[in-house]
């Protein structure tokens, strides 16, 4: 175990010996009064058991250093390596699946991660072990949830024949007392065991590709990554074509305006000149009819004031 201690580590401790506890005082005197389905379900409870705690102390105590550590630190020569890398850390030449651990500070041979909940690198040397281990915790959590979910739906379904049981051992609670605490031991158990088949199945898909924990990590991140410049760079084409689309237009814009007002400028002109053309022939014929009528009339009256004076002569007496 490496040190400090981890909180995840610390919480490791607490849960394991409580669901012992949990199967051997409340889920075990609960069981059916066949003899032989109880014996199969508790070797098998107890066979998870010690395989949890023997799994987990090889996979902790097994060092997952690299060998060219191991050679260094005992003063032994130099194991050889066909595909190498440098260590600035370590100021050594490790294997090249070797990755330098800033939790435990060494290098560890094809490094899978560092599982917190056991404080300890898993590496090559160790990554079975934690494989086996897996198993074990799943088979251990999974017959505690069996068993809490089928006690549960009994607590609805068949109350006397639950209460019998719990009667007829230590427990001696009845169908309302047991279902607040199954329900508890549910709410516990359920995200547990979705947690190690969630890391049993992701570890199967690991080897399935060949691939360690943290190349799988480094893959999807430079996935991410390359997937996120990709968005940049169309977005920054996307942006410098509407900003080019703006100024062309703009620009035609600009034109269509200016090419309108020289047109409406030329129409003004023209249509000025040709009043002004059409203005002097008008107003001098008007003014040429208007003094043809004045002077007929003037010549009008000049022979009507002849008329009348040759009349006043001849008719002297009147």
């Amino acid at each position: 175990f490496d040190s400090p201690l981890h909180p995840y580590q610390i919480a490791t401790w607490i849960i394991f010996p409580l669901i012992l506890v949990h199967f051997f005082v409340f889920l075990l005197p609960l069981l059916w009064d066949c003899v032989g389905l109880v014996a199969s379900i508790t070797s098998l409870f107890c066979l998870a058991s010690v395989s949890t705690l023997a799994f987990a102390y090889i996979t902790c105590t097994i060092d997952p250093v690299d060998n060219a550590l191991v050679c260094r630190d005992a003063h032994q020569p130099m194991p050889v390596l066909q595909e190498t890398s440098y260590c600035w850390i370590c100021d050594l030449e490790v294997d090249r699946s070797a990755k330098h651990c800033p939790d435990c500070k060494k290098c560890v041979t094809r490094f899978d991660h560092h599982c917190l909940w056991l404080n300890t690198c898993v590496g090559a040397k160790n990554y079975r072990f934690f494989l086996a281990l897996l198993a074990s915790v799943g088979v251990l959590t999974m017959t505690s949830l069996v068993l809490s979910l089928y006690y549960f739906i009994e607590c609805f379904v068949s109350e006397s024949a639950i209460e019998r049981r719990s009667h007829n051992s230590f427990v001696n609670l009845t169908a309302n007392e047991l279902y607040p605490i199954l329900l508890v031991s549910l709410l516990v158990l359920i995200p547990l065991v979705g947690l190690v088949v969630q890391l049993g199945g992701f570890h199967c898909l690991l080897i399935s590709r060949g691939i360690t924990t943290y190349e799988f990590i480094v893959s999807a991140s430079k996935q991410k990554n390359e997937r996120l410049s990709g968005a940049a760079r169309r977005g920054m084409k996307s942006t410098a074509a509407k900003t080019v689309q703006a100024v062309s237009s703009g620009s035609s814009s600009s034109n269509s305006s200016n090419s309108s007002s020289s047109s409406s400028g030329s129409g003004g002109r023209v249509q000025n000149e040709t009043i002004e053309s059409g203005a002097g022939p008008s107003d001098s014929n008007n003014g040429d009819v208007e003094m043809s009528i004045m002077e007929e009339g003037n010549e009008r009256g000049a022979e009507g004031g002849r008329l009348k004076g040759n009349g006043d002569s001849e008719n002297p007496g009147r």
